[in-house]
């Protein structure tokens, strides 16, 4: 019978030292994303405006 050879994963490692912060900095990120998300989405359609792909880079670039 063959050997399998068993390869360690992240849920066998202990955590290590950050891990509970950089958790903790993901779900910050996460819930103002989702915050932005519902923010974006409950507008009426009425407020929505037509931007061209060059007004929306500039627009991210401040």
């Amino acid at each position: 019978m063959p050997r399998i050879n068993r390869q360690t994963t992240d849920v066998d490692q202990p955590p290590k030292a950050g891990d509970e912060k950089r958790a903790g900095d993901e779900k910050g990120a996460f819930d103002r994303l989702k915050a932005a998300l519902t923010e974006a989405f409950a507008a009426p359609d009425m407020a929505c405006q037509s931007l061209t792909a060059a007004e929306v880079i500039a627009r991210n670039r401040r």
